[in-house]
């Protein structure tokens, strides 16, 4: 029951620090230009096939990359993130994705740093960060045996601030 209770008080806060997700503002710039400035976007754009969900002990912002969590101060974590399977498609107004459409977790073989937030990037041969959010309600501390899980459409990433 404890490890129930811990995931789906895990699960609220990262629906919730994802209301009003952040984007990375290079991914942003080259959005901007694929639509905007077709020139300027034959060098920046990407088109991600594939995304991994990575766990920061330290926030980063629009501009910086947070830090990752590592198999040193999280046993148990894969770095550089887990695959994560297809994402819903945006409709109408809401521009608003939600995914993963399996669920991502990790299970900590050792205690654990705190974990602040979540980065999303793609899976390129130079992986590029393209979303990032802190969670609201504060960080989450995973114990030993215990599982850090993001069920499925736990995560939604939202256009509307842009």
């Amino acid at each position: 029951m404890k490890n129930y209770l811990r995931l789906a008080k895990a699960y609220v806060l990262w629906r919730v620090a994802f209301a009003g997700a952040m984007t990375d503002s290079n991914r942003v710039t080259a959005i901007l230009n694929s639509i905007m400035n077709a020139a300027a976007s034959t060098s920046t754009m990407v088109y991600p096939t594939s995304w991994k969900l990575r766990l920061m002990t330290t926030n980063g912002s629009n501009t910086a990359n947070g830090t990752e969590a590592t198999t040193a101060n999280c046993p148990g974590y894969t770095a550089l993130g887990t695959v994560m399977a297809a994402w819903s498609a945006a409709a109408n107004t809401a521009a608003t994705v939600s995914g993963p459409s399996v669920a991502v977790s990790w299970t900590a073989s050792g205690a654990w740093t705190a974990i602040a937030g979540i980065e999303i990037w793609d899976t390129a041969g130079t992986p590029l960060r393209w979303f990032n959010g802190a969670l609201s309600g504060g960080a989450v501390t995973v114990n030993n045996l215990n599982t850090l899980q993001f069920a499925i459409n736990s995560i939604s990433l939202n256009g509307t601030a842009w």
